[in-house]
């Protein structure tokens, strides 16, 4: 229920105000929040936060990927697709892991190719991610990725059913 969320939310940070040495649960609250105005799908509001926090290191795995849900929900492709190439090159020079960040990369790249109609392209990540996740098997990001291979799939397949008909 999000009225108990954000009461929820309220009193953690009237908790953090009152006392100092709460401050370390500032960052947690945040995350709450954005998580949050994710579920109540005001994705503009918790790509805001999650900005906000993009630069603290120990965030890193749940900042990046909820920036990536957010960009490719609110449809920012060109702003998905620079996320997504930073995101894959910092894997590649870390030579692992974060496995979820990977399944999610590879996620929006596939959100990139679809919205470019790209279909082959963008059920081939989305595959890659479903069959191989490594160590993030059974995570959202790994479900996501069987949801959108099924749904590219079928945009696939429908190509040809509409290729075939053209030649009749």
């Amino acid at each position: 229920d999000n009225a108990l969320l954000a009461a929820t939310i309220e009193e953690m940070e009237t908790v953090i105000k009152s006392d100092r040495k709460f401050q370390d649960l500032q960052n947690d609250a945040d995350l709450l929040k954005a998580d949050v105005a994710e579920t109540a799908e005001r994705y503009e509001e918790a790509r805001t936060i999650y900005n906000r926090l993009s630069g603290n290191k120990d965030l890193w795995e749940p900042v990046s990927l909820g920036v990536l849900r957010c960009y490719s929900l609110l449809n920012k492709t060109s702003d998905l697709r620079a996320k997504v190439e930073s995101l894959l090159t910092e894997i590649r020079e870390k030579r692992g892991g974060a496995p979820r960040v990977y399944l999610g990369a590879l996620i929006g790249r596939g959100d990139v190719y679809l919205a470019d109609r790209k279909i082959k392209e963008a059920l081939h990540d989305y595959m890659k991610a479903a069959l191989d996740p490594g160590q993030a098997a059974n995570s959202y990001e790994h479900e996501t990725a069987y949801a959108k291979a099924a749904i590219a799939a079928a945009k696939y397949g429908k190509q040809f059913g509409e290729k075939e008909k053209d030649q009749k």
